[in-house]
């Protein structure tokens, strides 16, 4: 990106300025709820997104992320949806500081070869290839979660923006962080949803939630 001086590494419709994350994040941990963050995370890549476009609803019990890819360009705008979900769903966790359950995602286009990358990307959610929209859906009560990051952990979180973002390391003891810690440890052999649930004692719907 330092050669580029775009943080989406030339993949946008135009540069998207370095110093967007900093803006964004500062932005971000002003709020109150994920209800507030959801909404001003939605405005900014309405903004400044360079094709990154996206709208929030709900539907049926579920917090929607969308984004719209045009069919004749879906295969320039697959990094591109696929980074802005990991970054929303990445930043809603770190705001809260617990990994937030991703219901399941929608993508457009047909199931790439490294689609076992999604599972390690969102934490085992199911993905749905095919579909007629591109999107990220998250349970209803997701909103309502308290933001519990303060200024002084963000200019921790801005010296290493990338690492910081990928490792999501809360180092706490609640069912999620422990979810995702069992997850780190199998990158490379995933568990399905009612294996990861035998092994920490839960039912797999406990662990859907």
């Amino acid at each position: 990106t330092e050669a580029t001086q775009d943080e989406l590494i030339g993949h946008g419709t135009s540069p998207l300025p370095l110093g967007s994350m900093s803006l964004l994040m500062h932005w971000l941990v002003a709020t109150k709820t994920l209800d507030e963050a959801a909404s001003r995370i939605t405005r900014f890549y309405q903004v400044l997104g360079q094709g990154q476009a996206i709208q929030s609803y709900g539907e049926d019990g579920l917090i929607y992320f969308e984004t719209e890819l045009p069919a004749y360009d879906l295969h320039s705008d697959v990094f591109v949806a696929e980074l802005c979900f990991s970054n929303i769903h990445r930043l809603l966790s770190w705001l809260t500081m617990e990994i937030i359950p991703v219901d399941h995602l929608d993508f457009q286009w047909r199931e790439p070869g490294y689609a076992q990358d999604y599972r390690l990307m969102f934490y085992g959610a199911p993905c749905l290839f095919q579909q007629r929209k591109t999107r990220i859906g998250f349970p209803q009560s997701t909103l309502d979660k308290p933001v519990q990051q303060n200024l002084q952990n963000l200019e921790k979180f801005l010296t290493n923006p990338n690492f910081e973002i990928l490792v999501l390391d809360f180092k706490a003891e609640n069912l999620a962080s422990r979810v995702a810690a069992n997850i780190r440890q199998r990158l490379h052999a995933m568990p399905s949803l009612p294996e990861l649930a035998h092994e920490l004692g839960f039912k797999p719907y406990t662990l859907q939630r």
